[in-house]
């Protein structure tokens, strides 16, 4: 039961969780578990080698949250800052930066930092990674500095009950307050919808792939070959000649007895 006071936050709804809904033990051992120290840098990054190898694994969920935030940053009015993280913590991309007050900048946050408890302390990334809960915190009730002026949200991105990523929301604005929960579950809704029609579009690929016994380099080049790509563009993308890739496709063909890409992409649908 939590022993926090209770004070008025009927705008949160019940499905994110505060500091309110957490017991004063727990809390106290996620203070316990952060490793930050006052003097340190106040967030720590991986190297850029290892970052872009976590961004190009995690590069199909970067791309859908460029998507629905292009057009939804244009009616921002006031400073704030989306960001993208993996199972760690490590953040992989953000977007609001040019929105920021000319005091926050240069901003502290870059890709590749660390937001989570051990590196970074409690805030509400570190807190959603703990616990796989949307979260909602405020003010002080973070211990990074940078972050004790927002309110911050976070949201696993999950599909089929597995979580892939984190989305964090920071803003000022007192007008976004009741609107933004909303806001960022639909960004993350609409972002698990697409992975989980392609997980099932992909289970469905590979039902096929085993059906006509395909090779492992078959696979490869069928599965280019179903997105429309060229001998020449799979050639270099495999690292075969184009006259090997045209091959393979023959072989492709003979097996599913088809002719042409049209009645090849018909098995699939």
């Amino acid at each position: 039961m939590p022993v926090f006071p209770r004070t008025s936050m009927n705008s949160v709804p019940a499905t994110w969780k505060t500091k309110l809904d957490f017991s004063s033990h727990q809390w106290r051992e996620w203070e316990y578990r952060d490793c930050t120290h006052p003097n340190s840098e106040p967030f720590l990054r991986i190297p850029k080698k290892l970052w872009s190898k976590r961004v190009h694994y995690q590069s199909k969920i970067i791309k859908k949250i460029q998507l629905e935030l292009e057009i939804l940053q244009e009616q921002f009015t006031f400073p704030y800052l989306f960001i993208l993280a993996d199972l760690e913590g490590v953040i992989l991309d953000l977007w609001g930066e040019g929105s920021l007050h000319w005091s926050m900048k240069p901003l502290k946050l870059k890709k590749g930092s660390l937001i989570n408890l051990q590196s970074s302390g409690i805030n509400a990334l570190s807190i959603s990674i703990q616990t796989g809960e949307r979260i909602f915190l405020t003010g002080t009730e973070h211990k990074p500095t940078l972050l004790q002026d927002w309110k911050c949200l976070c949201l696993p991105i999950s599909v089929n009950g597995t979580i892939f990523a984190y989305l964090n929301f920071n803003f000022f604005s007192i007008h976004m307050y009741n609107t933004s929960f909303a806001l960022l579950a639909a960004i993350v809704q609409h972002v698990e919808k697409e992975l989980e029609s392609e997980r099932i579009d992909e289970e469905h690929k590979c039902g096929v792939f085993e059906t006509y016994h395909f090779t492992e380099r078959e696979r490869a080049v069928a599965t280019l070959w179903l997105h429309n790509k060229g001998a020449l563009y799979i050639s270099g993308e495999l690292g075969i000649t184009e006259g090997t890739v045209r091959n393979f496709v023959k072989k492709i063909y003979a097996k599913c007895n088809v002719r042409d890409r049209v009645s090849f992409i018909q098995k699939f649908l």
